[in-house]
C-alpha cells in the first residue's frame, strides 16, 4: 500500500494451518520505484515478538485476568522500537517464523 505520505506499506506473513507441521520461511522482497537502498523500518508479530499467548500461558491463563494481569500483559507485549535496515540493491530478505506477520515500511522515494 502507498501511504499519504509517499512511503510503502507491505505486510507478509508466514500463515501455517492448524494440523500442519511449524515451518519458518525465507523470503525476499523486490522493490522498485525507491533508492535501492531506501531505509526501511520492520515491526513483528510472532511467537516472540507482541504475542500475548506465551505470557498468557505462563500466568496460568485466567478466564478472566485482573486488571493488573491485563496490565502485565500489555506491558509484556508492547511493540518495541521497529527494527531498521535498509534495501540492498532493491531487495529485502526476511526470516518468518511460524505465523509471523511483519509490517515493513519502506521510507524515501
Amino acid at each position: 500500500t502507498k501511504l499519504p505520505d509517499g512511503e510503502l506499506a507491505i505486510a507478509v506473513w508466514n500463515l501455517v494451518d492448524p494440523g500442519n507441521p511449524p515451518s519458518s520461511k525465507q523470503i525476499t522482497l523486490h522493490i522498485t520505484g525507491v533508492a535501492p537502498g531506501a531505509s526501511v523500518s520492520i515491526q513483528r508479530v510472532d511467537g516472540t515478538h507482541g504475542n500475548v499467548m506465551p505470557y498468557y500461558k505462563k500466568m496460568g491463563s485466567p478466564v478472566s485476568p485482573t486488571r493488573a494481569q491485563v496490565e502485565e500483559l500489555n506491558r509484556d507485549t508492547a511493540f518495541q522500537a521497529p527494527e531498521r535496515r535498509n534495501l540492498s540493491e532493491g531487495n529485502l530478505t526476511l526470516d518468518l517464523g511460524t505465523n509471523a506477520l511483519a509490517l515493513v515500511k519502506v521510507h524515501g522515494k
